[in-house]
């Protein structure tokens, strides 16, 4: 093709061993600017005026810095020193045809209007007014030679572009017949690149392989040597049901696909759908091997958790919900596990069946005490003392915490603030209450009794107060409160290990109050009377005198008032 026809408007170049930075200017039909990239130079010639070679000829080199030359150029008696420029051996000025020879390591390709020869290329320059040939030249390029094949278009717009550092960048690659691309262009096979300062994107591929992604910063100071080792891939096949589930490998989704390539090894496989349970699997995939992989999803239910308290922590199978409720569970048996201060852990199995809308109602427990039934002599010679017959039952350890009470009922109405100190400030009916949603009741006075003096063996040792016959070690009251409640738990245990029935807080039984009760009273599990006006208080506060805190003192108060003295403790029925 002729170089310089009469209507040429551009000039498309390849770039040897570098990549080259484009430009987006106003092409002139009578200039032309084409680049050719060394190693360690480049050399930018402008043509310019309204014909070729009429005008000065400019020469840029860069070579580490830039230096920028200016040469006065006859074309008709300055071949020789084109020849110097380019690095060209044997040009005879008067041959219109000449090959070009260039260093054993350098290589250079340029096209011309998109037409590239198998031979090489011939770039013709003719004077401008005659079209007379001034030299002919083929660039031959070895097929074994290392050239950046970067094709660019350069436009023109009465100025020299800017000029880039390059650095030599080297690749070592596995398997070595993978294709290098960086920054979208295909370098193929080449290994030694050209790359200006930055960053770059570099995507190797290779049939029967996965492919490789990285970024990489090019700097001076930057390592200029990359190993990259490309991993050979498989056919896995997965058979799933249902067939439309969706399957995710290694955090790649696959959707429906079912046959997928994947390196040898281990790789997590994740496949879920809509009303199944999520599978979560580790496969291996072997060199030589069938690998295929079934598959079947669980059908989920959905389950309602009634759990008290609401605040609870629920795990299910090891998985935490925390508050959440509405959870979806296959069928089968489930281990679930409930955590909340204050209460006891709970762990049990709960059943889960083919059908929907499920409800499973659990029921926190705080930490209780058995106590063994059995006969015992109620209040003392001086409030007519009888005897009384009761079967077993459990009993609270401590009396309602406040963060208990607050967590079943939502509020926590105490006057002394203290989510470990007992609850107070609460009514008969509030009291009761919390103890229905729990599961419990309210003791009767005969069971309170029974458990403050510790059962049948704490009744032999005849003790004035709960485990003891002295009040300070095993109660709080007036002389040594300070005039508040205090956590439960921090005296002594009475001989049932049951705490805190000397003090802290009265203690709202089940039993209306009468006075003179215990000369008509049953004698077997006595509920008290039927009818009254107060309720039984037991055990004495924090701002009682001693007296009024044994074991034998009885006392009553109007339901539905509260005190900031007064709270309770829960029993249970022993099956």
């Amino acid at each position: 093709m002729k170089l310089l026809a009469k209507y040429c408007l551009l000039l498309i170049i390849v770039v040897a061993n570098i990549k080259a930075q484009h430009y987006k200017v106003e092409f002139k039909p009578t200039d032309i600017l084409y680049k050719l990239n060394y190693p360690v130079k480049v050399a930018i010639l402008q043509f310019s005026g309204k014909g070729a070679f009429e005008k000065d000829l400019f020469v840029e080199l860069c070579q580490n810095k830039y230096i920028r030359k200016q040469f006065e150029i006859n074309p008709f008696e300055s071949l020789n020193k084109i020849k110097n420029i380019f690095g060209i051996k044997d040009l005879d000025p008067d041959d219109k045809t000449v090959l070009m020879k260039l260093n054993k390591n350098l290589g250079v390709e340029i096209v011309i209007a998109g037409t590239v020869s198998d031979i090489g290329t011939e770039l013709i320059i003719k004077r401008a007014e005659d079209g007379e040939e001034l030299f002919h030249i083929t660039y031959r390029v070895s097929t074994n030679s290392s050239i950046l094949k970067d094709i660019m278009m350069l436009f023109v717009e009465n100025k020299i572009p800017e000029y880039i550092i390059l650095h030599e960048i080297k690749f070592i690659i596995t398997p070595d017949t993978a294709e290098l691309i960086v920054d979208s262009i295909n370098y193929k096979q080449m290994r030694e690149i050209y790359l200006e300062t930055g960053f770059h994107h570099v995507y190797v591929k290779k049939d029967g392989y996965n492919e490789l992604k990285i970024n990489i910063e090019v700097s001076k100071d930057k390592n200029m040597e990359y190993t990259l080792v490309l991993k050979q891939i498989y056919a896995v096949l997965f058979t799933i049901r249902p067939e439309v589930a969706f399957l995710m490998i290694d955090n790649v989704l696959y959707g429906v696909e079912r046959r997928v390539m994947l390196e040898q090894g281990l790789h997590d496989v994740i496949i879920k759908k809509d009303g199944y349970k999520r599978l979560y699997k580790s496969i291996e995939v072997k060199l030589g091997g069938a690998n295929s992989f079934p598959f079947e999803l669980e059908k989920e239910y959905e389950v309602t958790f009634n759990i008290i308290p609401s605040t609870a922590d629920l795990i299910i199978d090891e998985i935490q919900y925390n508050q959440k409720r509405e959870i979806k569970l296959t069928s089968g048996t489930h281990r679930i596990v409930l955590k909340k201060d204050g209460f006891m852990e709970t762990v049990t199995d709960k059943y889960v069946g083919t059908f929907a809308h499920q409800l499973i109602k659990i029921i926190m427990e705080t930490e209780m005490i058995k106590v063994k039934g059995g006969e015992f002599y109620m209040g003392n010679n001086r409030n007519n003392k009888h005897k009384v017959s009761l079967q077993s039952f459990e009993v609270d350890k401590y009396e309602v915490t406040q963060e208990q009470y607050e967590a079943v009922m939502g509020t926590n109405p105490s006057y002394h603030k203290d989510p470990k100190a007992p609850v107070e400030n609460v009514s008969w009916y509030e009291a009761n209450e919390y103890a229905g949603k729990v599961g419990k009741r309210l003791l009767t006075e005969a069971e309170w009794e029974y458990t403050a003096k510790g059962g049948i063996k704490g009744i032999e040792s005849g003790n004035l107060y709960s485990g003891n016959n002295e009040i300070f070690p095993v109660g709080w009251y007036k002389a040594n409160s300070d005039g508040i409640t205090h956590p439960v738990g921090k005296k002594e245990a009475n001989e049932l290990n049951i705490c805190d029935m000397t003090g802290n807080v009265w203690e709202w039984c089940n039993d209306w109050y009468d006075e003179s009760y215990y000369k008509w009273g049953e004698d077997k599990n006595p509920i008290g009377p039927l009818t009254g006006k107060e309720r039984v208080i037991r055990g004495g506060s924090w701002n009682s005198k001693s007296t009024y805190c044994s074991v034998f003192y009885r006392n009553g108060s109007n339901p539905d008032l509260i005190y900031n003295d007064v709270g309770f403790r829960c029993a249970r029925n022993v099956e």
